[in-house]
């Protein structure tokens, strides 16, 4: 995975022998980090997760993070954010497949995701969350 904004990347190991490594998911938390305020917090593994299955199910190339962890104020500068955007509670992710079509991604995650998922065409990302059960076109 390759965090868009500060080209950092993050290729670890973050789950075995049942349970999530906490020092692998404080890396990825950081790496998904408020790049304009330089502040992060603990990422839901459960993206990882989804992130996994994403990466196991369209490519095995990169996949772009544009968005994940945002401050309220962040947040609050954004044109069309939520004003209690799962991204604030480190609950969301703005992803990017390079060469997949981002609008079927979105359209398949609707099927095996519970929480938010939202498509933006010509846009080339999906948002996925771990909120309450919402689908939108952006």
């Amino acid at each position: 995975m390759i965090f868009v904004h500060t080209g950092e990347r993050f290729k670890d190991r973050y789950y075995w022998d049942g349970e999530y490594s906490v020092d692998a998911v404080r890396r990825f938390s950081w790496t998904c980090r408020d790049f304009r305020a330089n502040e992060w917090t603990m990422i839901d593994p459960r993206l990882m997760d989804l992130l996994f299955v994403l990466h196991w199910r369209y490519c095995k190339d990169e996949i772009r993070i544009l968005s994940g962890y945002r401050t309220p104020q962040t947040n609050a500068q954004l044109e069309g954010a939520a004003l209690n955007s799962q991204h604030i509670q480190a609950k969301a992710l703005d992803i990017h497949l390079p060469n997949i079509d981002n609008d079927a991604v979105a359209t398949d995650f609707r099927t095996i995701v519970y929480g938010g998922v939202g498509m933006y065409p010509g846009r080339e990302f999906t948002h996925v969350d771990l909120g309450s059960l919402r689908r939108w076109v952006g």
